[in-house]
């Protein structure tokens, strides 16, 4: 028996410590709520993408990749890193850390392509 609970707890620790992703109702309901943005006449023009990483049994930290119109000005991505934050911790209050990047489509494909 004891034999089998440090198994479980090995596993268990393996993942967090390689970074497993979010569960996908945490992210599919990340990008909905992003794409309301993207949907909306605001200065989001379109999501690139959503990394998310499970830090504990009740953390998440998720990095939202979102290209911006180019005319939007410093205050419009803060107005929306802000209240895309609030939004998502009054949702997903497990989501404890976020971070906003602003980059255009074709920056974000060279960036991905090059890692």
């Amino acid at each position: 028996m004891l034999a089998g609970a440090a198994a479980f707890l090995a596993r268990e620790v393996k993942s967090l410590l390689i970074g497993e992703a979010a569960a996908e109702s945490v992210v599919a309901g990340l990008s909905k709520l992003v794409n309301t943005y993207v949907a909306s006449d605001g200065p989001v023009q379109r999501l690139n993408d959503i990394r998310t990483m499970q830090l504990g049994p009740s953390e998440v930290l998720a990095v939202i990749s979102l290209d911006f119109d180019d005319a939007a000005s410093a205050r419009d991505v803060e107005h929306v890193a802000a209240e895309l934050e609030t939004r998502v911790k009054r949702q997903h209050p497990q989501v404890v850390w976020i971070f906003v990047e602003a980059k255009s489509r074709g920056n974000y494909r060279l960036a991905s392509v090059s890692t």
